[in-house]
């Protein structure tokens, strides 16, 4: 009921900033509240393993059977020469459904990295009509974006341009836009 996968030791030396993203498989399961069945987490250490610490839980998706990637921030263990990571899963004696991990990649993130994961756009628009253009912009850089410009353009056409200022992305959030012409 007690299970940990480890990766091998890493030497994390001259690096400020260290992600790791993976597929996971893990339902979740739980009666009342998230956590009181069975539970997923990822841990880190810096000491080869002697001692762990969690870094995350995974979220429970109750009631979804489905892969998910997932993306944790690994920066507070920079500069260590001896990092270990453990995704470690623990039905709590009930015998649940388990967790599966897959394509597990850790790297070092570009500073500014930020793309619109999902937009609210419909997907075939009236010619002559005006649409709002907005939807979720991802940062999955290491810096905190404060400004970004954002560009469009209708079958081909020339580039609508909105500088957006004044602004607080910090990294591995999300940030609802809207472009400001329409």
């Amino acid at each position: 009921n007690k299970d940990s996968l480890y990766t091998p030791s890493m030497d994390f030396t001259g690096y400020s900033h260290m992600y790791v993203t993976y597929d996971v498989w893990f339902y979740g399961f739980y009666w009342s509240t998230p956590g009181d069945y069975e539970v997923a987490a990822l841990a880190a250490s810096i000491d080869g393993g002697k001692t762990w610490t969690q870094v995350a839980a995974v979220a429970c998706l109750e009631g979804y059977t489905k892969w998910y990637t997932v993306t944790y921030d690994l920066s507070a263990y920079a500069n260590q020469p001896n990092v270990k990571l453990a995704f470690t899963y623990d039905d709590l004696g009930n015998q649940t459904s388990g967790e599966a991990v897959d394509n597990i990649k850790v790297y070092v993130p570009d500073l500014y990295d930020v793309g619109v994961t999902s937009d609210y756009m419909l997907y075939l628009c009236k010619t002559g009509n005006s649409y709002t253009v907005d939807g979720i912009l991802h940062n999955f850089g290491a810096d905190t974006i404060t400004s970004f410009r954002l560009n469009y353009s209708v079958n081909g056409g020339p580039t609508v341009s909105d500088n957006i200022a004044s602004v607080s992305i910090n990294p591995l959030t999300d940030y609802i836009f809207s472009h400001s012409t329409l």
